[in-house]
């Protein structure tokens, strides 16, 4: 036997389970678990989110049988204290790390605890233990991915305390919900990645973090200082910040800045936002920015690498903000193309350029120019075709008639055809934890 799952068994009050091969072990959902003892030293993964009379006894016993544990879920275990993490997870009275290296295994009784080195991913959101994030940090070396979303005692100090710790494999933090935590802790994470304090940090969730996701905080994130070549976040999530308005991010020319690795930004349904500015962030794909209903201009300058952009439920967009995109690529030496944009339900912006005209509009003859081969435009919700309908053998050869600026590339027409029957249609990817 390698796996139990008591998610069905809400009304459960005792478990005790014994097993030398049981990997994964699921109680989710068991409100009224009180009493839990597990000996399964083969145990690579414990669920127990919504466990709300789990206490830190309990736990605590069932860790110290383990030998491997690689995963742990304990979402809205509110029955845990910070006291917990103390008393069981590998620290003694004194604080000390019972062992070298925080891979203790000595206890303060004298007894023997598991080897949670090994722990990769540990969920404590809406729970007590955000308080304690730098003990967590220390204990477990190989923490790789980490959430302590909706913990209502994670602020500036657990940010700066989560720093110091240095955990050198933390690859991705969840910090959304986090009432606590205002521009300037937000932004001490995001600083600590660009200059090597977090070396793996690269994925950085905040949605609903109305207190740090704020104009402020990419003033901050500007101004911040880097120094350390190709480190820093790739991946930011700000959905759902109703308090963001009219942010711009401006590193002033600078060839590194905290942002210089991101690639991709999600920011929708920020119900306030008016307009995004973003400059200088040479390896950004991908911006999503639906649902945000006061969402007017949005500026992306000098963004190379951007292939894919999504608008939807945008209605109040002007359409002068797409054609600064095209505008801004026209000059540049883009990276990549820009290949997909949706504008479905952005009723400004349909109104203005017409979705029977959009193959003879300047939008078109902008994106010819400028090697922006726009392959899907997606209006209501179905892909329009930018490409007028020209045989590959009667498009004229590059270097035609002198003055021309219009170059047609035979390449980019046969690889549009080939995908013409396609649906070139998206569906967004928006974050779960939205």
């Amino acid at each position: 036997m390698e796996a139990l799952d008591f998610s069905a068994c809400p009304h459960l009050k005792t478990l005790n389970v014994a097993s030398a091969t049981l990997k994964t072990l699921c109680i989710e959902g068991c409100r009224e678990l009180s009493s839990f003892c597990a000996e399964a030293p083969a145990l690579r993964v414990l669920e127990a989110p919504y466990c709300a009379s789990l206490d830190g006894q309990s736990l605590g016993k069932v860790l110290k049988t383990t030998r491997g544990l690689i995963s742990l879920s304990l979402r809205y275990c509110d029955g845990l204290e910070p006291e917990t993490l103390h008393d069981f997870l590998l620290a003694d009275d004194d604080g000390n790390d019972g062992g070298r290296g925080g891979h203790g295994k000595r206890k303060r009784n004298g007894t023997w605890s598991g080897t949670l080195h090994l722990l990769s991913s540990l969920d404590v959101s809406f729970t007590r233990l955000g308080s304690r994030v730098d003990l967590l940090c220390r204990r477990f070396t190989s923490l790789e991915n980490l959430d302590v979303g909706g913990c209502r005692g994670f602020g500036d100090a657990q940010a700066l305390a989560l720093v110091a710790a240095r955990p050198a494999a933390l690859r991705s933090l969840h910090v959304s919900h986090c009432e606590s935590l205002s521009p300037r802790g937000l932004c001490a994470l995001v600083s600590a990645a660009a200059v090597g304090e977090l070396p793996a940090l690269d994925k950085l969730v905040a949605n609903g973090c109305e207190g740090a996701i704020q104009d402020e905080f990419f003033a901050l994130a500007a101004a911040a200082p880097s120094s350390r070549k190709g480190m820093g976040i790739t991946s930011l999530s700000i959905v759902g910040c109703a308090l963001l308005k009219d942010p711009a991010f401006n590193p002033a020319d600078r060839e590194f800045h905290v942002l210089s690795r991101l690639t991709s930004l999600n920011a929708h349904y920020c119900r306030r936002l008016r307009s995004l500015r973003l400059e200088s962030v040479p390896r950004l794909e991908e911006v999503q920015l639906s649902a945000n209903e006061a969402l007017e201009n949005f500026v992306l300058r000098r963004c190379p690498s951007l292939v894919r952009l999504v608008l939807r439920d945008c209605p109040a967009l002007a359409p002068k903000a797409l054609e600064d995109l095209i505008h801004d690529r026209l000059g540049a030496s883009a990276a990549l193309p820009l290949v997909d944009v949706d504008v479905t339900r952005c009723d400004t912006l349909q109104a203005s350029l017409g979705a029977a005209d959009l193959a003879t509009s300047g939008l078109f003859a902008c994106a010819l120019v400028a090697r922006v081969h726009l392959k899907s435009l997606i209006v209501d919700a179905e892909p329009v075709n930018l490409w007028p309908a020209v045989p590959p053998s009667s498009a004229e050869e590059p270097g035609g008639e002198e003055g021309s600026d219009v170059v047609v590339d035979n390449d980019v027409y046969d690889e549009v055809g080939e995908n013409e029957s396609d649906d070139d249609g998206f569906e967004s990817d928006d974050d779960d934890e939205g």
